[in-house]
Order: structure tokens, then sequence, then C-alpha cells
């Protein structure tokens, strides 16, 4: 009789899941509510992260850690591209989330190669 592994939990998956939760929250915290623009940058990035989150839990796949990292690239330029370095608090906001998001881009990659099963295309 052969004993079939247990199931994968795709933990970092609903970890990016988390982030895109904390990402949508993140705009109505002190210093941070009254910039519009920083607060629909990091709405529309948590969309995104939310969209790759559920990408990561039901196919596993690389291409969820490569979205991310575009995903961080944007909330990393973001500041810049639209103007807002003089906001401290959306400037370093922006910035921990791309950081944030980067580590569990690096994970989903991580565990992407070491599984079988995203591997087959």
């Amino acid at each position: 009789m052969r004993i079939s592994p247990p199931p994968k939990i795709p933990v970092i998956g609903y970890s990016v899941l988390g982030a895109a939760a904390l990402l949508f929250v993140v705009p109505w915290a002190p210093g941070l509510s009254a910039e519009a623009v920083p607060a629909w940058s990091l709405w529309a990035v948590a969309a995104l992260t939310a969209a790759c989150g559920a990408y990561a839990v039901l196919v596993a796949r690389r291409q969820a850690a490569w979205a991310l990292l575009a995903l961080v690239a944007w909330l990393f330029v973001a500041p810049w591209m639209l103007g807002f370095t003089a906001s401290v608090m959306a400037f370093w906001a922006h910035v921990a989330a791309s950081l944030g998001l980067a580590a569990l881009a690096t994970a989903i990659g991580w565990q992407s190669s070491k599984d079988d099963t995203s591997v087959a295309a």
C-alpha cells in the first residue's frame, strides 16, 4: 500500500493575500490619509497583489513571483514617478511595501523552483 504525501498548503500564497489586505488598509493610516495619489497607488497595488496571491494559491507558478516583482518595481519608483517624495509617510509606506513584497516574491520563486508540479507547464 502506497502512502500519499500530505497535501501542500500554499502558505506563501496566503501570505501574499494577507499582504494585499494590509496594503489596502495602509492608506487610512495617520499621516497618509490626506494623500490621494499615494493612496490610489497602494490600492491599485493591493488589488493586483491579491490577484497574484490568488494565482499563487490556486496554481503556485513562478509567474506569480514575476508579477509580484513587477509590483515591487512599481512600488519602489512610484514616489518619484508620481511626485510624492516629500510626503515621508507615503514614501516609506511604498518602500516598506516593496521590500515586503520582494521577500514574498523571492519565497514564491524559491518554493516553485523546489516544487516539481510547478515546473511542468
